[in-house]
């Protein structure tokens, strides 16, 4: 579903992904980890072109994402989740979930509702449709944020640390929105710190290091390396 073939990005002088290589097979969750500054968030940002690259390929479902001229069909079919929720404060819940359905999907008003709050329901914010962001908390935010990109029905979802901004207690509900969503057979990848949530639900997990794709292993391998890594350092 997802290819990365030897992308290479740049910020001017600071070299951000080298030559990164892997793929995602439909229905797979991928978890991307490593230390700050490794390049996740930035290769996740490559996939729907909110960041360009300097070399190589994207490919999704068999397209180069580059060859692709009218960059919202290519939104259209990626989802993307934000740290900061990115809902539009002056619109209720329920109008946040509708206006992509409205603007880029050109649905009618009746069916992009019934779409809208079928998505709101099915993650518990049937109650919250009429609310506006500042009425609701940061866990139901992002919910609201996840409703919204998945109503378009997208063959893939991305996640950028969806948990970041949160309060410790809030983060549960939307990991457990996100797992809803695997096992739903959705195709992700998540950048994210949760390695518990990263245990149960990926299939593979890409360990980034200073640009570089260090690690790209099953969920069961990579925490007997990592665990490894951690009696070599406490012995050392």
């Amino acid at each position: 579903m997802i290819e990365f073939e030897a992308v290479e990005k740049y910020f001017g002088d600071r070299h951000i992904l080298k030559s990164i290589t892997g793929s995602v097979s439909k229905g797979q969750v991928v978890v991307v980890c490593g230390p700050s500054g490794s390049g996740k968030s930035t290769l996740i940002r490559t996939v729907n072109r909110l960041e360009s690259i300097d070399g190589g390929h994207i490919r999704v479902d068999g397209r180069d994402i580059h060859t692709v001229r009218n960059i919202n069909e290519l939104r259209s079919g990626i989802g993307f989740v934000f740290q900061s929720f990115g809902l539009f404060p002056h619109m209720s819940a329920l109008d946040n979930v509708m206006i992509g359905l409205r603007r880029v999907r050109k649905l009618g008003l009746d069916e992009a509702r019934q779409i809208a709050m079928e998505r709101l329901a099915g993650l518990g914010l049937a109650d919250k449709a009429d609310s506006m962001p500042a009425q609701l908390s940061g866990g139901q935010q992002q919910r609201v944020a996840i409703a919204r990109a998945v109503s378009m029905r997208p063959a893939v979802m991305l996640f950028d640390e969806p948990t970041s901004a949160l309060d410790p207690e809030l983060v549960s509900e939307v990991l457990a929105a996100i797992e809803q969503l695997a096992d739903e057979g959705m195709t992700i990848i998540c950048v994210t710190h949760e390695m518990g949530f990263a245990r149960r639900v990926a299939d593979r997990i890409w360990y980034l290091e200073a640009g570089r794709l260090l690690h790209n292993l099953d969920t069961e391998d990579f925490f007997k390396l990592r665990q490894a890594m951690r009696l070599e350092a406490a012995s050392s």
